[in-house]
């Protein structure tokens, strides 16, 4: 089946408004994004902490430890709501942390979500470890191909892995359609000719892998829009206003237990505490600064918060009409 990211389809939007106002009402979040590496073995153009956009910004990178991942998991078992999904992802390669299948597994054993889901650029992702991610109770597993031309794939990705990448892709095809027990999603960024990625690259892959797709209920391709935020920050040609979403739906752990409500902030604008420093998630979560942001976001005047101004990532939810509400149940 060939996907459209959920986030930005229209079908949803309804449901996705309904879903969040209920989890607002109950107290609870839906996402939770958990950070195991914000190193990566590539440099994305379209990556603000790995091209070297970013510049003199503050930034850190790093392993999520495994003891700090245990106390991460106590803090979520401590809470008193259970996510819907959680993300193995961030703002590096996941598959770099060693620890990843049993960090996997854990989680799934100790049931802190419904659903569970990780993202890899695909280099890593060997025989071996796609057979042991089979069995830690993932769900879904989302593969970044973005172009299935070599030329492009190294001038965009900085490193001439593609081989690799279709070698893996071809192996994981193979296990899923034998045993389909988990979701596999190779994801294309629409690059509309930025960074060097035109849309003819989506027309390849969907090509490439056409036939499989069409014969599979678990197999996909999904399209996913490229977001210019450090970019957009500096030229500030275009401005964004409504509220977002993520400030109510979700939370971002990263890889040294600092905890955000968004899954871009890489400059960590929209910190909201820190696990493992005297702070439980449950108390971040009601604290008052993320409190602050959702009043910021229901204002619609984003000026005190640059990153969430010039970020276009806005999904199909407008919370504007819902802001009266919002505000008596924060």
């Amino acid at each position: 089946m060939i996907l459209n990211q959920s986030a930005k389809d229209e079908k949803n939007r309804i449901e996705r408004t309904n879903n969040l106002i209920e989890a607002v009402k109950a107290g609870k979040l839906l996402s939770l994004v958990l950070e195991p590496a914000s190193i990566c073995n590539l440099t994305c153009k379209f990556c603000e902490l790995h091209s070297g956009q970013l510049g003199s910004m503050p930034t850190e990178k790093g392993i999520m430890s495994f003891d700090l991942y245990r106390l991460i998991i106590d803090e979520i078992n401590n809470l008193d709501f259970k996510f819907e999904t959680v993300f193995f992802l961030g703002n590096g390669e996941p598959l770099l942390n060693k620890n990843l299948v049993d960090m996997i597994s854990m989680a799934v054993k100790r049931r802190i979500a419904r659903r569970y889901v990780m993202f890899t650029n695909g280099t890593l992702m060997n025989p071996d470890i796609f057979d042991r991610l089979m069995d830690s109770g993932i769900d879904e597993i989302n593969v970044s191909l973005d172009t299935i031309n070599p030329e492009v794939y190294k001038e965009v990705k900085g490193k001439d892995l593609l081989a690799t990448v279709l070698n893996n892709i071809d192996y994981a095809i193979k296990r899923v359609l034998h045993s389909p027990i988990i979701s596999l999603v190779i994801k294309c960024c629409e690059g509309g000719g930025i960074y060097g990625l035109g849309d003819e690259n989506i027309q390849h892959i969907i090509s490439k892998y056409r036939d499989v797709v069409a014969d599979s209920q678990h197999i996909h391709i999904k399209n996913v829009p490229i977001v210019k935020l450090v970019d957009a920050m500096i030229k500030q040609t275009e401005e964004f206003h409504e509220p977002c979403e993520l400030a109510f739906y979700m939370s971002y752990i990263k890889y040294d237990g600092r905890v955000s409500i968004c899954c871009v902030d890489t400059i960590d604008a929209l910190n909201i505490g820190r696990i493992g420093q005297n702070q439980s998630l449950k108390d971040i979560l009601k604290g008052q600064k993320l409190h602050n942001i959702r009043k910021i976001h229901l204002s619609r005047n984003l000026d005190q918060i640059p990153l969430c101004k010039y970020c276009g990532n806005r999904t199909v939810v407008d919370l504007s009409d819902y802001r009266d509400e919002l505000l008596d149940l924060i």
